[in-house]
C-alpha cells in the first residue's frame, strides 16, 4: 500500500505522532511519502492519505500538483482540533458571529462526510463526544473504530515499585507547568497534599518535574505552605522512566505525562485540567479507570462519557489498601503501546474513496486557510 502524510510542520506532539506512525510503516513494509509542497511526488498514485484536521487542505494542493489519493484518513488529535481547523468559537461576537455561523454550517458538513466515509479516528472519547455534540449522528455503534489512540514506546515490562520509606509517601507531577490549563490543578494538588499531611494521614515529600510560565506563580503558592516541596525543572526524557522509579511512589499527572509514569508499572492518577475561567473543580482518578483512552478533559465538557471523579482522600486510602495499582497502570499503558495501536490502524479496512462531494469540501477548506492567511497578514500589517 502507497501512503502519503501530511504533517503540520509545527514543533508540537501531533508531529511527533505521525513521524513515530511513519518509522513504523516503513519497517513494517509500507511505502510512506512525506507531502510538502517543496516535495517532488508529482504524478504519485497513493492508495491513503492520513493527515490532521488542519491540513484536510493539503489534499487540494496534492490535486493541482497531479498527485492522486484515493481514500484519506482524518486524526483528529486534540478534544476541539476539528472545529478549531474551521474557526475559532470565542470570535463568534460582532460582526464576525455571521461567519462564524457559516464556518460551524461547513464544519458540519465535512464531519458528517468524512463520518459516512469512514474517514476519521480520534485520539480519545472526549474528542469523539464534543465534535459530534451537535450532530445528529448515532456513532455509538462504530465507536471502537473511531478511536486511535497516541501511540507510545513502552519498555520491557518491570517489577511493581517498592515504596523505599514506610513513613513517608513521594509523589511527583511531571509535565509543563504553564497557565493555560495547568496552573489551577496543580495548585489543588498542593493544596490537597497539605491537608493531608497536616490531618497526619501521610507524611508526604512532593516532587515537582517540569517548568513553564506559571512555575514562578507555582513557587510563590507553595511557600505557604509547610509541605516538602522539591522542583526539578528538567529531566532528560530518556532517563524519565528510571528517575520516576526511583523517586515516587506514586505519580499525579495529566495527558501524555501521565503515560510516562504508567509505562513504567508506577502507580498513576489523572488529574484533571482546568482553566480559570471554568469555575469547574479539580478531580482525581486511578490512569487505568479512564474510559476511552482519555487522560484528562475538563470537567464542565465532559458530560457524556461521565469519567470517574475522585477526591485525593480516596486515592490515597485505596494506595494504602489495595495491591497491584503499578500493574494495572502498566497494563492501561499497553493500550497505547505502539504496536498495539498502528497494528490497530493497518487492520482497519480503507475508508470509502474520495468523491466528488468530498472534494467540494476539501477545496472549501483549501480556500478558506488561505482566506485566513490573508486576513492574518493584512492585521499584522495594519
Amino acid at each position: 500500500m502507497n501512503i502519503v502524510v501530511c504533517k503540520q510542520n509545527l514543533y508540537g506532539g501531533t508531529d511527533k505522532l505521525l513521524e513515530r506512525m511513519i518509522q513504523w510503516l516503513r519497517v513494517y513494509g509500507y511505502h510512506v511519502d512525506v507531502y510538502s509542497t517543496e516535495a517532488c511526488l508529482k504524478n504519485k498514485i497513493y492508495d491513503l492519505a492520513i493527515i490532521p484536521s488542519s491540513q484536510f487542505g493539503d489534499l487540494w494542493e496534492m490535486k493541482k500538483s497531479g498527485i492522486e489519493v484515493h481514500h484519506v484518513l482524518v486524526w483528529i488529535m486534540g478534544m476541539g482540533a476539528f472545529r478549531d481547523s474551521y474557526y475559532n468559537p470565542n470570535a463568534e461576537k460582532g460582526i464576525f458571529r455571521y461567519l462564524i455561523r457559516f464556518l460551524k454550517y461547513k464544519a458540519s458538513q465535512a464531519l458528517r462526510l468524512l463520518y459516512s466515509h469512514r474517514s476519521i479516528v480520534f485520539t480519545d472519547i472526549v474528542g469523539v463526544y464534543n465534535s459530534f455534540l451537535a450532530e445528529p449522528i448515532d456513532y455509538e455503534s462504530s465507536l471502537e473504530e473511531l478511536l486511535l489512540p497516541i501511540a507510545i514506546e513502552v519498555p520491557e515490562e518491570q517489577s511493581a515499585l517498592e515504596r523505599k520509606n514506610n513513613s513517608i509517601l513521594r509523589i511527583m507531577w511531571v509535565g509543563r507547568v504553564s497557565k493555560d490549563f495547568k496552573e489551577i490543578p496543580l495548585k489543588k494538588v498542593i493544596k490537597d497534599l497539605e491537608h493531608l499531611q497536616v490531618e497526619g494521614k501521610s507524611k508526604i515529600e512532593f516532587t515537582i518535574v517540569g517548568s513553564g510560565d506559571a512555575i514562578n506563580s507555582v513557587k510563590e503558592y507553595a511557600e505557604g505552605y509547610s509541605l516538602n516541596i522539591r522542583f526539578v525543572e528538567e529531566v532528560e526524557y530518556n532517563q524519565l522512566g528510571e528517575f520516576i522509579r526511583k523517586n515516587t511512589d506514586l505519580l499525579i499527572a495529566m495527558g501524555t505525562s501521565a503515560l510516562d509514569g504508567a509505562k513504567v508499572s508506577c502507580p498513576t492518577v489523572i488529574v484533571t485540567p482546568v482553566r480559570e475561567f471554568d469555575r469547574q473543580s479539580v478531580y482525581y482518578r486511578w490512569i487505568y479507570e479512564s474510559k476511552g483512552y482519555s487522560l484528562g478533559e475538563f470537567p464542565g465538557l465532559d458530560t457524556a462519557t461521565h469519567q470517574v471523579q475522585k477526591d485525593i482522600e480516596t486515592i490515597i486510602d485505596e494506595y494504602y489498601n489495595e495491591d497491584n495499582q503499578g500493574k494495572y497502570s502498566r497494563d492501561y499503558a499497553m493500550l497505547f503501546e505502539i504496536n498495539h495501536v498502528f497494528t490497530k490502524l493497518v487492520q482497519r479496512s480503507l475508508p470509502e474513496p474520495i468523491n466528488a462531494e468530498m472534494w467540494k469540501q476539501i477545496h472549501f477548506f483549501y480556500r478558506m486557510k488561505k482566506v485566513k492567511a490573508l486576513i492574518k497578514r493584512f492585521l499584522k500589517k495594519g
